[in-house]
């Protein structure tokens, strides 16, 4: 590495500097050092705001929103992720706006065609068919006649 500095010594010493930083940085204490600063400054207000923005930035871009979709899709599909959203979704239809939305969609016409196409299908048919197997389905189907 060159440096074009023509401020002397100060120049010579910034280029070996920031070599001897790189060597440093790349050795277990070097990334050890540099992650408990990077933890230290992320604790600042200046680093909570700094990393909040570039979050943003990334998330935003393309490639952040790639990443970002295919690490939720994970998520979802993990048990800690089912768990989650499973409670989120409890939570949230336990209100009454959720009461309310799901009100709606369930008397909708997307719902009804869902609906359907689902009992349609192989997997709806089996899940009818266990239904009634179920001792609710059982008593379900005595009220009924």
């Amino acid at each position: 590495v060159v440096s074009t500095q023509s401020t002397g010594s100060s120049g010579i010493n910034a280029e070996y500097g920031s070599d001897a930083a790189r060597k440093y940085h790349s050795t277990p204490t070097g990334k050890a050092a540099q992650s408990d600063a990077a933890r230290k400054y992320q604790d600042t207000l200046a680093g909570k705001t700094a990393y909040a923005e570039a979050a943003r930035k990334y998330q935003s871009a393309p490639e952040g929103k790639a990443a970002y979709a295919a690490a939720n899709k994970k998520f979802q599909s993990s048990l800690s992720g089912k768990a989650s959203l499973s409670s989120s979704q409890k939570t949230y239809r336990a209100t009454s706006k959720g009461k309310e939305k799901d009100s709606s969609y369930n008397s909708s016409e997307d719902a009804k065609i869902s609906r359907g196409v689902y009992l349609a299908s192989e997997q709806g048919k089996d899940a009818q068919k266990r239904y009634r197997d179920s001792e609710a389905g059982k008593a379900s189907q005595k009220k009924v006649f």
